[in-house]
């Protein structure tokens, strides 16, 4: 029984490791580019509280991952703002879209009129990422995941019953 859990407690490992999700250190310049932006966009447009090492979960990322969003694939993204455009999503609830917001330079993720444009980019956005920050957190999932991987194997081969021989 230890052994067929095995790939699913790898595959949980890895989905929980918070290393394991790509960064998409582009998306900032790809949002400005594609929208004609005159600013970049700061972390803290798709990362609660600026954190570019977390998750991206703010209400605008949310409303871009219903619309097909990826984690680093930039075509995606595009096609995901071109579709809150068209449905003139408004995430935050105070009458102005998404798309509309980040070309008025305001947050779409509040009901205030903040601006984008003055917060710092925090590392990790604007594809500034620190020389193989993400790889050792993802690394760490991996080898995580190994390791309870081999944990159950030993277990399996050491209680009859438990797994296959």
């Amino acid at each position: 029984m230890a052994m067929k859990l095995a790939p699913y407690l790898l595959l949980v490992a890895a989905a929980l490791s918070p290393g394991m999700a790509r960064a998409s250190g582009s998306f900032p310049g790809a949002i400005r580019a594609d929208l004609t932006l005159d600013y970049t966009p700061p972390c803290s447009l798709c990362h609660v509280n600026n954190n570019p090492g977390s998750t991206a979960w703010s209400p605008f990322v949310i409303a871009l991952r219903a619309q097909g969003l990826e984690a680093g694939k930039t075509p995606a993204l595009f096609q995901a703002i071109e579709r809150l455009d068209a449905m003139k999503t408004d995430s935050d609830g105070d009458g102005v879209s998404d798309i509309d917001e980040l070309r008025n330079d305001t947050d779409p993720n509040s009901v205030a009129d903040v601006s984008l444009s003055g917060e710092t980019l925090g590392h990790g956005c604007n594809g500034a990422h620190p020389t193989g920050h993400d790889r050792v957190r993802g690394g760490f999932g991996v080898v995580i995941a190994l390791l309870c991987a081999s944990y159950l194997r030993r277990i399996a081969r050491r209680e009859p019953g438990l797994g296959e021989r």
